[in-house]
């Protein structure tokens, strides 16, 4: 039996608690110079005051209200002590995309942000821009990608936007500095910023450039009403078999499209038996996946669970 697991990580795998915790130790190095606080009871009064006031109620209310039936996912102790809680939702979904177990609630609208970029990458394949620029494996690994900006990543793109006739100045992705210590390294050591293609999601970005450039679109293919985006949402609802309830912008820029929990557990499901269907997007399915398993290292890179795991 082929399963798919999907799990919400909006407000789900996030409680009020870690999301303040988080917050507070980002402002840590801000007081780590100044000997006269006593840094970690000025993070306890500080999260304190902050539970306490308007602001702190009014967010755990709202958090409250979006997370409908939550089950304890995962416990962390430190000793004798329960130190967080993790609440969320799960679906589990046979081949057939029938729902076979739930935790939670299975009709909890998510956000599946990277989750889905295998989805979003079917219309480069669909569509034809796949054939029409000879993509190999790893290109179609690299649009699938939530890399580290590593070489092995970077020079991939960067050879990918050549074929195009683009660079990164065409990108809508952003810049971020990449995940991979070696880059980070080798930025710093050449005096160097890191640049577009060092965003986790450039590769995604790079396939969304092939189609545009395929459909002979414009240039701001992240715009929820580019051609580009509306493949991508027909090949989400098609997916997923349920018309979404509208979108957010994801951190790269782009379009991310809102979905019942169950919804894109289907959608996995879908994914996972391509190899039992003809039809061309369960054959364009099946090419992503084997590229995936193919070239894991493309995928994410050293060091990420999902990397090892295929």
């Amino acid at each position: 039996m082929v399963i798919s697991l999907s799990v919400s990580r909006i407000l789900c795998l996030r409680p009020f608690g870690q999301i303040l915790h988080w917050i507070l130790w980002c402002l840590l190095p801000i007081f780590y110079c100044r000997p006269r606080f006593k840094t970690r009871q000025w993070h306890n009064s500080l999260k304190q005051s902050f539970c306490e006031s308007p602001v702190g109620i009014n967010l755990r209310r709202k958090l409250n209200q979006n997370m409908k039936n939550p089950v304890v996912m995962s416990e962390i102790w430190r000793g004798s002590f329960l130190e967080s809680v993790h609440y969320g939702h799960a679906v589990i979904c046979d081949a057939a995309g029938h729902v076979i177990k739930t935790w939670g609630d299975p009709d909890q609208i998510i956000l599946p942000r990277s989750s889905i970029k295998m989805i979003q990458a079917l219309p480069l394949i669909t569509s034809g821009a796949a054939k029409a620029w000879q993509l190999g494996s790893e290109h179609l690994a690299l649009a699938c990608a939530s890399h580290q900006g590593a070489a092995i990543h970077t020079d991939r793109v960067q050879s990918w936007l050549l074929a195009l006739g683009k660079t990164d100045d065409d990108f809508r992705c952003g810049v971020q500095t990449p995940n991979d210590k070696t880059a980070r390294q080798d930025l710093r050591a050449q005096d160097k910023s890191p640049c577009q293609m060092h965003n986790n999601c450039s590769g995604k970005h790079t396939g969304f450039l092939t189609l545009s450039q395929h459909l002979k679109a414009g240039p701001e293919y992240v715009d929820p009403m580019h051609p580009v985006q509306k493949a991508c949402l027909e090949a989400f609802e098609m997916t997923t078999g349920a018309s979404s309830p509208g979108y957010a912008i994801d951190g790269c820029s782009a379009p991310n499209f809102a979905a019942k929990l169950k919804d894109v557990a289907q959608a996995m499901a879908w994914f996972a038996s391509a190899q039992d269907r003809s039809d061309s997007a369960s054959q364009a399915a099946q090419r992503l996946t084997e590229a995936m398993m193919l070239h894991p290292d493309l995928v994410a890179g050293e060091g990420r669970a999902c990397t090892d795991l295929m």
